[in-house]
């Protein structure tokens, strides 16, 4: 789903925004394992900006504590009313999946390096039944769709083929996909790349096993149709990969009998040991244990967001923005900010809902189990 936001100004969206309400927003850490949460408020347009298969966008304003002005932030809420509350959790993990993936691929000095915009879900309280949206930064730039979840690429399009920085662009998304099914033991496969040069959003994680991360999973099936239309470039060569061609796709969807080991670029790290990488590989995906109670979502002092988040093709301004990015969305836990979780709690006891608030973060077993058959392929 493309959620590139137009132009969205205060004077433009103010005849349109609705009331601010109270939300809850749920943050995944992935070095912690755990989620946490604090209160804020949201204002959200009226109509979407643009719609997927799965999801509506909207333009929605996040009054971030500790700022004045509201951040431009895109919500997205699914299409199905009776979609499961746990199918938000699941796409922020899945995001939060890819990242680190995105943090391997870039341990082997890629051209470009490459990043994943953090993702959260709103709770908005106020309202009957206490919906759930997605969230995320709004990115800045010219923002190009370089694969699907069917495998095709941005490439065969004639109208972009003669782009040099698409196609750059569809050259390294190939390259990170087809680097994900391999250093994850050919476990998982992220593919439906969006984003703006390096910086992306709203993967798609395709799995051995379809019944984790959402209907736009499509298992072994979106696997196969991705590794028969790649080709590798010059860019897998340089990382290391094992040559995919329409000859060898049958081999590439069997069990991966050795670990997978990249080929390091640069003179520290070209040494690796088998050993160490899978101790570093198992340490990365071990840190992905899907949360069974609210108890272990804490609260936490939410550290300055940035403004505005872009990506960009070169090597610096680009890759410094992304490291201005990641450093604003650094969450401390110490403080003593108190929100009112609390009395939600209480409220949630109330009228009956405590049950539901529990379920809501019961996520699907599948996940963990995924991750320990990822680990167990080490």
């Amino acid at each position: 789903m493309r959620i590139e936001a137009p132009p969205f100004t205060k004077e433009a969206s103010k005849p349109y925004m609705q009331p601010r309400e109270r939300v809850l927003i749920h943050i995944f850490d992935a070095q912690s394992k755990t989620w946490s949460r604090f209160s804020s408020e949201v204002a959200m347009d009226q109509h979407p900006f643009s719609e997927g298969a799965l999801r509506k966008a909207f333009h929605i304003h996040l009054w971030w504590p500790g700022k004045k002005v509201p951040l431009e932030m895109v919500g997205k809420v699914s299409k199905d009313p009776s979609e499961p509350r746990e199918t938000y959790f699941k796409d922020v993990q899945a995001q939060a999946i890819a990242k680190k993936l995105a943090d391997d691929f870039n341990a082997c000095k890629p051209p470009q390096k490459i990043d994943f915009i953090p993702a959260y879900v709103l709770e908005l309280v106020d309202q009957r039944g206490r919906p759930l949206m997605g969230a995320e930064p709004r990115l800045s730039g010219d923002f190009i769709k370089a694969s699907n979840n069917l495998g095709g690429v941005m490439g065969e399009d004639p109208r972009a083929a003669n782009r040099k920085d698409a196609q750059e662009l569809v050259d390294l998304a190939q390259c990170y996909s087809h680097f994900s099914y391999e250093v994850s033991s050919r476990n998982v496969l992220v593919c439906d790349i969006q984003g703006v040069g390096g910086l992306w959003t709203d993967p798609q994680i395709h799995s051995s096993n379809p019944k984790h991360f959402g209907k736009g999973n499509l298992g072994e099936t979106g696997i196969r149709a991705f590794l028969m239309r790649h080709r590798c470039s010059e860019m897998c060569e340089r990382v290391g990969l094992p040559k995919c061609t329409s000859s060898n796709v049958q081999a590439m969807l069997g069990p991966q009998r050795e670990v997978f080991i990249p080929r390091m670029l640069s003179d520290d790290v070209a040494d690796v040991k088998e050993e160490s990488f899978a101790d570093m590989l198992k340490s990365s995906l071990e840190e992905f244990a899907s949360p069974r109670r609210e108890e272990d979502e804490r609260e936490v002092v939410p550290s300055p967001l940035p403004t505005r988040l872009s990506g960009s093709s070169g090597d610096g301004g680009g890759e410094r923005e992304r490291e201005n990015s990641r450093g604003g969305m650094a969450y401390s836990t110490s403080g003593g900010y108190l929100s009112a979780t609390n009395a939600m709690e209480v409220e949630a006891e109330s009228d009956g809902r405590g049950g539901e608030e529990e379920e809501r973060l019961k996520l699907d077993a599948d996940d963990d189990e995924l991750m320990e058959s990822i680990i167990a392929g080490v």
